[in-house]
């Protein structure tokens, strides 16, 4: 915090490995990113329980892999 303004960590899948959750100790604020390819399931409905319960640091979500059609401005 004393040389950088903001350190940006990627973490793998939370449902696959526990990786995330130990960065999440570091962090000051998460943003769990989220496919619209494909179906939420239960595993991640539980990640989801997970990201509110970790104390006010999940900033929000980023929903990717939207199909452009469905994008307006």
């Amino acid at each position: 915090s004393e040389r950088y303004d903001c350190v940006i960590m990627e973490g793998p899948a939370l449902n696959d490995y526990s990786d995330s959750k130990e960065l999440i100790d570091f962090a000051d604020k998460v943003i769990p990113v989220f496919s619209a390819k494909s179906s939420l399931t239960h595993r991640d409905r539980e990640s989801i329980k997970y990201f509110k319960s970790i104390n006010g640091k999940l900033m929000g979500t980023v929903l990717n892999k939207v199909p452009f059609k469905y994008l307006t401005y």
